[in-house]
């Protein structure tokens, strides 16, 4: 027995040492495998990042060089303007972020003018020669004195002819950004220069210039790398450098386990061996005194008889009980030996691959009928209350596939419930005699499982008879039905599977065949092997006329074959860059050439390897010819302008000259390239400044579509001419203000004239009456015809008062009298309103003059008379338009305050009102420092901007309001107006825009995170599933029922029997069950994973709530931040279902969304508070008035009404910053409300915690 013992003991040991040793290796493989996929993952997703950003900054680089030609070819004649200069650095700014400094060269690459102190480094220089030499430009860091930076270059080409290089250099901190986003943990991306072996150009610390030192990567490190990639059109290469040691780490902390779990079952082993000692040591002290007690029975023979024949009648019983026992193990192992033969013929059903899918559930069926002794077996397909046959098994073909039954009448009902296998024997002596099935169809024998497909029940695979069975189900039975029902299962999801994937890719077809472009993919073979009905169009031929075909020799014209073809060889060889945009004639099929612009892109297999091109081209032909017409007549035009007889000039709409012709040059005696040096104002007379600004500014804004004036100019030689000045507005094609158009006259000559003329003629401009000391006209001009409509003739010796309306003339006598008394000029009715009267009878308002004039007829009156009906009219609509502007600028969302040189308050719009609470009463005049002090540090900005009349932006400023940053874009517009100097301030609340583009970064990153997340589920599978195999085999080999072991212990001398009592006695056999449920629950939770992190196809399905609600839960449970920050799996969970609500028709993934924001939030808000009770969640589910409602309730702190008001409101969050978007509720209100035309409801009180409900309609509504 000892020797058994031992032996037990050792080979216990092996096996565990085993299972250690193999865990050990294969959790080390798997670690390695997966870190190596996430390396390739980071480093490929970063590297296409960074080519992404270098190709948009090359593209903003080519489109400012393009818009910004005219002022970079004056800069390049001009460079010491600097005026013009620090508006275009302004602007270069403004335009690119991350900007460092930028160089403008001529053709040759000589540079020209740079913002770099004259400090070109030698590397841009050469970088600069090779571009200019037409070499592509491979972006790499430079060093310089001032700053490390890297250059992207673009052509110019001005319009007088000038052309050169364009370059802006930017500052690479957004580079280590993106590698501080994109890197994993204990993991460091780095770009090395490509050419330079371990050269550090960034690391997400920063360039060289701030590592310290540390430029490149040793021999070590360079070995230590996981992953690298190149970066295109740069000379990078991105690697991934893992910590030192991270692997042998991980290795070492998996033996430290396996060597602690080996002492565990060595210090069992050890103890075990003890107690079996002193068991034998008990057995031979027995032994000992049962050979007493038999000697003492020898001699007691005679007295017990009776009492030895009685113990051999029972001795006799025993051995009929053994040897009924045997025949009872007999049949068993003929059951198991039969179990055997149908489960190799359900493997070899299964895995025929001949056998349609009908054909292997006919089988199945006979095979289980055969197994289970059963004459019925049936695949029913349940939806709702209706119960379908599939396929059957029955005698005299009793049932039929398709028969529908009431699900109600079946006793599948029973085994959806159940959730599991259901069976009995016998319903007569049962409770299943009450079944309506039972009394429908009279079945004494069932036994049945669900079937789910996927994660939906599909619906049951039983079998029935309706006779009793002479014996009871064993668990070979059940597990058998268990293995059918999950293949039945899983072959129906796989079908299912490939059906939704057969539609995508139809789907996919259709976009192609809907896109307004042609859609082509060429293989590396030349030939077409997709196209859409765009390009079947173009061609003139169908699908199956192109497809195959080598697509130079059929569809590219002869002239261009060889040109185009040796592009795409040396393409796919990877000796040229890919053309992002690329220009070829085709040849369609009728033998039709036509002009086609592609946007080409490459696709790639899974080891990088170039597989073929997709394009997506866009019919150019008609586009082509069009441009060459508009040419012509852009030439046409220029040369009408240039031999204009009047002045034609464009300027922009800040006022500065774009273009000029001749005649224009003639009137200002100015040339070209000094006129469009100049602005309006600087060739405008200051007298006509301010009208002209009026007009020009109105004209801008759209108020007027034209406008008309005369104006003085000064010309070159300091002389003042009048010109006619005609303006309108161009604007572009999505309607904003592009140019202003005008037409000069110079009527200096005609003006003179005229005035002479007048002067001869008229001698005032206004009215002029003379009348005499009794009242009587005397004198009238013309003017004064026109006024009153009278004829000279008719007022000539008429009173004075036939001018005035008859309400005043009472009044008239006494204005006369005093102005004789005074005897002085004056106004008359000085602060009272005066009118004339016309012939008509009508009145006009007037102000009138008198002046005194003394001649030999006495005493003669001179009155001046005003028509002043436009002035009036003038002052009421300035009156209105002042109330219409204040109107404007009170309605606009931005703060716009007007300040003086010195930063007082001017002007005060109602935006200012709200975001202050000062009103515009009690802010003008105030300091503005003192109403805005966060801003008052811009007092400066503003003196500045009046001095050098040139706005001046700030962008981002940060306050604070309420404890939460704000985000605001400050712009200081400079004014001049009557001689006193200001400002217009505009403020813009820019904080949720900001919040969305951080939303959004956070989106970019959390999707990397997810597909990360999905491929480490994908690697953690294979771990388990070697723990879940080698826990069963290790179950199967110490099983006393299998043969091959049997004859193994046989061979060893071990009883077998005896091991696995002992194996079972001692908790080892409940142990290896422990493993194999441990390795399961986290099978379960990486499939969850997996669910969860797939694509959402927005289709509405009814969803099993309770399933659902458990997999929210598993999620919740597993998830990283919460076990990090507030230990899920330690909040006690509470079900509360309403066994009558089972489905809801609902997006699945949308609401395990809703369901999981509102765990993950009620954990934080119960974690973050002071809790004197454990924490506790309820999920509780109930159905009213047409919903099906779910409830999320905590014990947590609570919230105040306020805080419910604006609960799902966006961007309103309660956490600390930086722990949340606040977006979590609003998206998920969204879902509920608008997706599903559900509700979702929160109710609380502080202290007494808070619950969520959300309803959805039991009917579906949603789908509509």
């Amino acid at each position: 027995m000892k020797n058994y013992t031992s032996t037990l003991i050792v080979l216990t040991l092996t096996l565990v040492g085993l299972f250690l040793y193999l865990y050990v290796n294969k959790s080390h493989e798997s670690y390695l495998d997966s870190q190596h996929a996430l390396m390739q993952q980071s480093t490929r997703g970063a590297a296409r990042i960074i080519e992404l950003y270098i190709r948009q900054v090359r593209q903003r680089v080519e489109l400012f060089a393009e818009e910004e030609s005219g002022t970079i070819s004056r800069l390049s004649r001009a460079p010491l303007e600097e005026a013009l200069r620090e508006q275009f650095t302004a602007r270069v700014k403004q335009y690119f972020p991350g900007y460092f400094a930028y160089t403008i060269t001529d053709g040759i690459g000589e540079v020209l003018l740079d913002d770099l102190e004259g400090k070109v480094a030698s590397l841009c220089q050469t970088d600069i020669h090779h571009f200019a030499a037409g070499q592509d430009q491979k972006v790499f860091i430079h060093p310089n004195p001032i700053g490390y930076h890297f250059d992207i270059m673009a052509n110019w080409r001005g319009p007088d002819g000038g052309s050169g290089i364009f370059f802006v250099s930017i500052n690479p901190v957004l580079l280590a950004r993106i590698l501080d986003n994109s890197q994993l943990h204990d993991h460091e991306l780095i770009l090395l220069h490509r050419e330079t072996p371990g050269l550090i150009e960034v690391t997400a610390d920063g360039t060289r210039s701030e590592l310290q030192g540390k430029v490149r990567l040793d021999a070590e490190e360079m070995a230590r790398v996981g992953f690298m990639a190149e970066v295109e059109g740069t000379l990078w290469k991105l690697v991934d450098l893992p910590d030192a040691g991270l692997f042998e780490k991980h290795k070492n902390l998996l033996q430290r386990r396996a060597k602690n779990i080996f002492l565990v079952f060595l210090l069992f082993s050890a103890v075990m061996a003890l107690l079996i000692t002193h068991a034998d040591r008990q057995r031979s002290s027995a032994e000992k005194a049962v050979r007493e007690s038999r000697n003492q029975l020898e001699k007691r023979v005679a007295s017990r008889t009776r009492q030895l024949t009685a113990i051999n009648d029972q001795l006799q019983a025993e051995i009929r009980e053994r040897q009924r026992v045997g025949k009872a193990l007999k049949h068993e192992i003929a059951e198991r030996r039969q179990t055997e033969e149908v489960l190799r013929d359900l493997h070899e059903i299964t895995s025929a691959q001949s056998l349609p899918f009908h054909d292997k559930v006919m089988a199945l069926l006979e095979n289980g009928c055969r197994q289970f002794g059963l004459p019925i077996g049936i695949l029913a397909r349940i939806e709702g209350e209706r119960y379908d046959v599939v396929d059957v098994i029955s005698p005299e073909n009793t049932n039929e596939p398709g028969a529908i039954f009431e699900l109600g009448d079946t006793y599948c009902r029973e085994t959806l419930k159940a959730d599991g296998p259901v069976g009995f024997e016998h319903a007569t002596s049962s409770d299943w005699k009450n079944h309506p099935c039972y009394r429908e169809f009279g079945l004494e024998t069932y036994l049945g499982i669900p079937v789910v497909a996927g994660c939906r029940v599909y619906g049951t695979l039983n079998f029935s008879s309706p006779d009793p069975r002479d014996r009871r189900f064993t668990t070979t039975d059940v597990e058998l039905l268990r293995l059918m029902g999950q293949w039945v299962g899983g072959e129906i999801h796989r079908q299912q599977t490939e059906q939704a994937l057969t539609q995508e890719r139809n789907r996919a077809q259709r976009y192609l065949d809907v896109a307004g472009v042609v859609m082509l993919v060429i293989g590396a073979d030349q030939r077409v092997s997709l196209i859409n009905r765009k390009g079947c169009e173009l061609l003139g031929g169908e699908e199956s006329d192109i497809l195959g075909k080598n697509w130079f020799d059929t569809f590219i014209p002869a002239e261009a074959r060889e040109g185009v073809r040796d592009m795409f060889v040396r393409l796919m060889a990877r000796e040229v860059v890919l053309p992002e945009y690329y220009r070829n004639p085709i040849q369609t099929l009728s033998g039709e050439e036509r002009l086609i612009a592609w946007h080409n892109t490459l696709l790639q297999d899974d080891e990088g390897n170039i597989t073929a091109t997709l394009s997506s081209g866009e019919d150019i032909t008609d586009r082509q010819k069009s441009q060459e017409q508009l040419r012509e007549r852009e030439a046409q035009l220029r040369l009408t302008l240039e031999n204009a007889p009047i002045g034609i000039v464009t300027a922009g709409i800040d006022g500065r000259l774009l273009n000029v012709n001749p005649a224009f040059c003639n009137i200002l005696g100015y040339s070209v390239d000094e006129l469009t040096r100049l602005t309006v104002e600087q060739i405008t007379h200051p007298d006509d400044w301010d009208d002209t600004r009026e007009k020009y500014e109105a004209l801008v804004r759209g108020d007027i579509d034209n406008y008309e004036l005369e104006k003085r100019y000064i010309r070159r030689d300091g002389a003042v001419i009048i010109v006619r000045a005609r303006a309108g507005l161009v604007r572009d094609a999505s309607g904003q203000p592009l140019m202003v158009v005008g037409e000069v006259e110079d009527i200096t000559q005609r003006e003179q004239t005229e005035k002479l003329f007048q002067l001869v003629v008229e001698s005032a401009p206004n009215a002029i009456v003379m009348v005499d000391a009794d009242g009587k006209i005397v004198l009238v001009n013309s003017q004064t015809e026109r006024y009153f409509g009278y004829r000279r003739e008719e007022l000539l010796g008429e009173a004075v008062e036939i001018l005035i309306p008859e309400r005043m003339r009472d009044q008239h006598p006494d204005f006369v009298r005093g102005f004789k008394h005074e005897h002085k000029a004056r106004p008359m009715g000085l602060g009272r309103d005066l009118f004339g009267l016309r012939k008509d009878g009508s009145e006009f308002p007037v102000e009138v003059g008198l002046s005194p004039i003394e001649t030999g007829q006495g005493l003669l009156i001179l009155s001046a008379i005003v028509d002043i009906s436009e002035r009036v009219r003038i002052d009421r609509e300035l009156t209105r338009m002042r109330t219409y502007l204040k109107n404007i600028i009170d309605s606009m969302p931005s703060v716009l305050v007007g300040v003086d040189r010195e930063g007082h308050v001017t002007e005060w719009n109602q935006s200012a009102e709200k975001a202050t609470g000062v009103t515009a009463e009690d802010a003008i005049g105030q300091p503005f420092s003192k109403l805005f002090p966060e801003l008052g540090s811009r007092l400066d900005d503003i003196q500045e901007a009046v001095r050098t009349q040139t706005p001046m932006r700030a962008e981002r400023l940060i306050t604070e309001k309420n404890g939460e940053p704000c985000y605001s874009d400050v712009m200081i517009y400079p004014l001049l107006s009557d001689g006193s100097a200001g400002a217009v301030i505009r403020v813009d609340d820019i904080t949720s825009r900001v919040r969305i583009e951080q939303m959004m970064v956070q989106t970019e990153k959390m999707m990397s995170v997810g597909g990360l997340a999905a491929g480490m589920a994908h690697e953690i599978n294979n771990p388990l599933s070697g723990v879940l195999q080698g826990s069963q085999n290790i179950q199967r080999r110490m099983s006393p029922d299998l043969e091959a072991n049997r004859r193994t212990a046989e061979a060893l001398g071990i009883d077998l029997g005896l091991v696995y009592r002992y194996l079972d006695e001692r908790g080892i056999l409940g142990f290896v069950d422990d493993i194999q449920q441990s390795a399961s629950r986290a099978s379960r939770i990486v499939a969850d994973m997996l669910a969860y992190s797939r694509g959402t196809s927005a289709d509405m399905e009814p969803v099993r709530v309770v399933d659902m609600l458990e997999t929210v839960v598993r999620l919740a449970s597993s998830d990283y931040d919460l076990k990090k920050k507030y230990d899920f799996r330690q909040i006690e969970i509470v079900r509360d279902y309403d066994p009558g609500l089972e489905t809801l028709v609902c997006d699945h993934t949308e609401i395990e969304q809703v369901l999981l924001n509102l765990l993950k939030n009620a954990a934080q808000a119960m974690a973050q508070a002071d809790m004197p009770r454990p924490p506790r969640i309820t999920l509780r589910t109930h159905a009213t008035d047409g919903y099906g409602c779910i409830e999320v309730e905590d014990n947590g702190p609570g919230m105040d009404e306020q805080t419910q008001r604006r609960v799902f409101e966006p961007f309103f969050t309660t956490k600390a910053v930086g722990s949340g978007t606040g977006l979590g509720l609003s998206v998920s209100y969204f879902i509920v409300t608008e997706q599903h035309k559900g509700t979702i409801e929160v109710s609380s009180n502080p202290g007494e915690g808070t619950c969520f409900t959300v309803c959805l309609p039991l009917g579906g509504d949603a789908a509509s």
